[in-house]
């Protein structure tokens, strides 16, 4: 696990968690995820690749999809 005030990565055998507090932050740490995962021959599997927005007020809790780096992300309601 690696963590900061910012991010959070958490990684199960051929899966990782990024939890961000902000879309830069966001972003910044999909970034080096790819970059470093191309680095050693892997590539991101985009269409397995899901976002989930948490809140504890429901109103800010979104499901719609995220645009990264002109790739969009589906949007899910839960985490699993």
């Amino acid at each position: 696990m690696i963590l900061n005030r910012l991010t959070e990565i958490c990684g199960y055998a051929d899966d990782i968690l990024v939890i961000a507090t902000s879309l830069p932050g966001l972003e910044a740490m999909c970034a080096e995820i790819s970059r470093e995962a191309g680095r050693m021959g892997l590539v991101i599997n985009r269409n397995k690749t899901k976002y989930t927005r948490f809140s504890a007020s429901p109103s800010r809790r979104s499901v719609k999809g995220i645009t990264l780096k002109c790739v969009t992300y589906e949007g899910e309601v839960e985490f699993k």
